[in-house]
């Protein structure tokens, strides 16, 4: 069975929408968790430096 290329598009186009979702999802849960004054925030400071690093580049 073969995909035309328009199927091809349609397909990475939802996947794409998907993927932006969900990076938008980390990205307000991460500044969620530095809002937070949790242990959380505090006891994982580094997982949090290392975060903060990674979000700019979603």
């Amino acid at each position: 069975m073969a995909i035309s290329q328009q199927e091809v598009f349609v397909i990475m186009h939802r996947e794409g929408q998907v993927f932006a979702q969900q990076v938008e999802d980390i990205c307000e849960q991460i500044e969620e968790l530095k809002n937070e004054s949790t242990p959380f925030a505090t006891t994982n400071e580094p997982t949090m430096k290392l975060l903060e690093v990674a979000q700019p580049h979603y």
